[in-house]
């Protein structure tokens, strides 16, 4: 079964966070991509986005992380899963600019999604509801069975 985390933000600000995601150690440029953005300046553009809008103060983002069994990382392979991710991606509204980071340094790969908490094309702040979070999770669902991955494990309120 595959593990939806979400990640309190409040610890971590945003430039420490894609420095985070983005190190070496755990990933390579060929696994990142961006929605909405360039990976490489993923920073700059997330906080060009809150300076434009006047947007730059409260939380700065949203951090979850997609993540497969061991068992299953191992007949998986990581274009499959970062194909996956870029569409886990596409949940988000319209110009929401999204940063996606698979990491293999561990036993288990797993995808770290980073949301500007600001929407690009219209300066409003991404509030994710308790609906939101419900069909976020459905969606994640449904593109890991098109790649033939295990559904999240469910959880208990």
């Amino acid at each position: 079964m595959a593990i939806l985390e979400i990640i309190a933000t409040s610890s971590r600000n945003l430039k420490n966070t894609i420095e985070y995601i983005l190190n070496d150690e755990k990933t390579s440029n060929s696994l990142t991509c961006g929605i909405g953005l360039n990976p490489n300046y993923a920073y700059e553009e997330m906080t060009y986005t809150k300076i434009v809008y006047n947007q730059n103060w409260g939380l700065e983002y949203k951090h979850f992380i997609v993540s497969l069994s061991p068992e299953e990382s191992n007949r998986t392979s990581e274009d499959v899963l970062l194909s996956a991710g870029k569409e886990i991606g596409y949940f988000f509204p319209k110009y929401q600019q999204v940063l996606i980071a698979l990491h293999t340094n561990k036993d288990h790969m797993h995808l770290h999604f980073i949301i500007n908490n600001i929407n690009s094309g219209n300066g409003k702040r991404l509030d994710i509801t308790k609906r939101m979070f419900e069909n976020l999770r459905l969606h994640i669902d449904r593109v890991l069975e098109k790649y033939a991955l295990e559904p999240l494990l469910r959880y208990r309120e």
